[in-house]
């Protein structure tokens, strides 16, 4: 095993075979553990900036899922020590169970929204507020500083909503395509919890409706409907303006279809 795998405190999964992944945009770096080449856990090492109460908040988050929709959520694997995390060269780590599935696409929209309501009741019920959501003044920030026709417009459509009083609760925060994962037509896993906060829920069926679906789903939802049209435009244009710098890549090309789609 690589000296620079930091699984010294998980002795009970050192015999795995650990292999790199790619991490998406997080800056994490990431190893898959195998075993007969059977996947079987998941080692992240995160950015420094992430700190021990954030990543204690995260894992309680992942808990309290768990304990309502069982193995949709990974388990978040104690220490030696019995602690959720281990410090290695300055960096948190965890060790999460593999999640097996693919990434959603349009023939799953009903079963994923389906799936995104119970985690919703799962970890809504841990701190719920009534205010202004904070990701819609986040997506107004963001498309604000980008001088183009279609941001203006998408900024027109939010702003009247900007300080309109929301049911806010714990969401998962980033939940696009490759967050929600399905075999067989089934929901089999929520997956990257590092985004998780208390903002709007409809912000992640926003998220994921507008990367994997199309006009035609909406009524699937059938809530807030005005609100949740703006927001998929205006999810899609933030992530528009994430890959602008690269184009070509397959999550922008992806990206763009979905805008083309919803722009209208």
């Amino acid at each position: 095993m690589p000296h620079d795998i930091p699984i010294q405190p998980w002795q009970q999964f050192a015999s795995l075979h650990w292999h790199p992944i790619p991490s998406g945009q997080s800056g994490a770096s990431v190893w898959r553990g195998e075993l007969a080449g059977t996947p079987l856990m998941v080692l992240k090492r995160y950015p420094t900036h992430m700190t021990v109460q954030r990543l204690q908040s995260i894992h309680s988050v992942m808990a309290s899922a768990r304990t309502s929709l069982g193995s949709l959520i990974p388990n978040v694997s104690r220490t030696s020590g019995g602690e959720s995390f281990a410090v290695a060269d300055g960096h948190l780590c965890d060790v999460q169970s593999w999640m097996n599935g693919e990434p959603g696409r349009s023939k799953d929209v009903a079963a994923g929204l389906q799936a995104i309501r119970r985690l919703h009741h799962a970890i809504g019920q841990q701190h719920t507020e009534l205010s202004p959501a904070p990701g819609i003044e986040a997506r107004l920030q963001v498309l604000g500083s980008w001088n183009t026709t279609d941001a203006r417009a998408v900024v027109d459509e939010l702003r009247p909503w900007q300080h309109v009083t929301r049911r806010c609760h714990i969401i998962h925060g980033d939940l696009h395509r490759e967050h929600l994962l399905f075999q067989n037509g089934h929901a089999a896993g929520f997956i990257d919890f590092v985004a998780a906060r208390i903002d709007d829920p409809l912000l992640d069926v926003a998220r994921w409706l507008g990367d994997v679906g199309s006009p035609e789903h909406l009524h699937l939802w059938g809530e807030d409907m005005d609100l949740l049209k703006v927001l998929i435009r205006a999810s899609l244009l933030c992530a528009l303006l994430h890959w602008r710098t690269n184009p070509q890549h397959p999550r922008a090309i992806q990206v763009r279809k979905a805008w083309e789609l919803f722009r209208a």
